[in-house]
C-alpha cells in the first residue's frame, strides 16, 4: 500500500507530465476521479501488453482447472482486502481498484 500523501504527490506529478487528468467528484468533496490521458495511454499500453504476455507465459503451465482454482483462491484473498466503501482515495483506508485488462485498456 502506498501512503495517501504519496498517492497525492504521484498523481500531481503525473498530471504535470500530462499523463493523467482528474475531475472533482460531485458525490464526495474529497474524491477526485483520475483517468489516463491519451499520452498516458500511449505510455502505459506497451508496458501493459508486455506484462500481460509475460503473465500468460508464466501461467501457461497451469491447466484450465488449475487456473480456476488459482482464480478462486486469489478472489477469496482479495475479498479480505476490499475497501469499506467504493470511493477512490477518499481517505487513507478507502480505495477502489478497477482491474485493467487487455480488453479494456483503451477505455481508461
Amino acid at each position: 500500500m502506498v501512503p495517501q500523501k504519496r498517492v497525492t504527490y504521484r498523481r500531481g506529478r503525473l498530471f504535470e507530465k500530462g499523463l493523467v487528468s482528474w475531475v472533482e467528484s460531485t458525490e464526495h468533496r474529497r474524491v477526485r476521479n483520475v483517468a489516463l490521458t491519451p499520452g498516458g495511454k500511449d505510455l502505459i499500453a506497451p508496458a501493459f501488453r508486455k506484462h500481460s504476455a509475460q503473465m500468460r507465459k508464466v501461467f501457461s503451465e497451469l491447466s484450465a482447472d488449475g487456473l480456476r482454482c488459482l482464480e478462486m483462491a486469489l478472489k477469496k484473498i482479495g475479498r479480505g482486502l476490499e475497501p469499506p466503501h467504493p470511493y477512490v482515495y477518499c481517505t487513507k483506508h478507502a480505495r477502489r481498484s478497477i482491474p485493467v485488462t487487455a480488453a479494456n485498456i483503451d477505455s481508461f
